[in-house]
């Protein structure tokens, strides 16, 4: 039976393990350009239709003067209401990409001052059945072998020790180009008031089958004189099924009086624009 010392040991090591980075920088004293590991691009959009296939290219970078390892990975995940990655098994969920997806090489090294291209090729199979967005993460960690521990010449020493490492996490997503719907709405607008802080929150969610790439606007229009004010535009990913609530600060230095707010919610549609409007009173 395991120890409570060395799962808690363990459970350091995992969660230094899966640090999601999209860029790991170290910079030497007195020189101008930064060192590091760099992965690139950090997404991947294809849009394949069933039965066929796609192959694309993951630039990984070394800009030191030592050799790193690496192993890649397939991370399937859900979406929470902040745009969040949530995990799941892989092979559980209808839209993970994992099933369909392969990486070469899948260990490698990458010496001082060089890069290795990593292919990754998502093949869709042929029946009707996969006409469905889907989507996984494909995680580059560091491979680092564990040092041994030295407890010591104390019986009763118990040693804990930590192995740094890092990952990188590349979006990877299939929206195909027949899906059968690709829709998202604005389901909700209202505002919320915390001391001298008023928050405008819009509720969005996919209805569709599709993967949506949206941005969201705020205009403002003063009902007394007609002053307009954008707020700044949110750009963001929701997938099938998800919804996501964003928040939108009013300025302070706004003029009191009452505001004509309206969200536009753009995805991607040639036809339509989501739109919701509500009054805002600014005190």
């Amino acid at each position: 039976m395991l120890n409570r010392a060395y799962l808690i040991c363990c459970a350091i090591i995992i969660m230094a393990d899966f640090l999601y980075a999209q860029d790991t920088l170290r910079k030497t004293p007195g020189s101008p350009v930064a060192e590091g590991i760099s992965v690139s691009p950090s997404s991947m959009r294809f849009a394949l239709k069933q039965g066929s296939a796609e192959s694309r290219s993951i630039r990984v970078g070394n800009s030191t003067n030592q050799t790193f390892k690496f192993k890649i990975t397939f991370t399937d995940f859900i979406m929470n209401d902040q745009g969040k990655p949530v995990q799941v098994v892989n092979g559980t969920n209808k839209f993970g990409l994992s099933k369909w997806i392969v990486a070469a090489p899948s260990f490698f090294e990458v010496g001082p001052n060089s890069a290795q291209n990593i292919t990754v090729t998502v093949a869709i199979p042929s029946q009707d059945s996969v006409a469905h967005a889907a989507w996984t993460i494909i995680m580059i960690d560091q491979i680092k072998e564990r040092e041994s521990i030295s407890a010591g010449d104390g019986t009763n020493t118990i040693a804990l020790g930590i192995q740094p490492s890092f990952a990188f996490g590349v979006y990877i997503y299939q929206n195909p180009p027949n899906v059968q719907s690709n829709k998202v709405i604005i389901s909700n607008a209202n505002q919320t008031k915390s001391d001298s802080i008023t928050l405008v929150n819009v509720t969005v969610k996919n209805t569709g089958d599709g993967i949506g790439f949206c941005t969201l606007q705020l205009e403002m229009v003063a009902l007394a004189n007609g002053k307009e004010i954008k707020l700044p535009v949110r750009k963001f990913t929701i997938l099938p099924g998800a919804v996501r609530i964003f928040s939108f600060q009013i300025p302070s230095n706004l003029d009191k009086g009452v505001y004509s707010v309206v969200a536009l919610l753009d995805y991607g549609s040639k036809d339509v624009i989501e739109g919701a409007e509500l009054e805002v009173k600014v005190e």
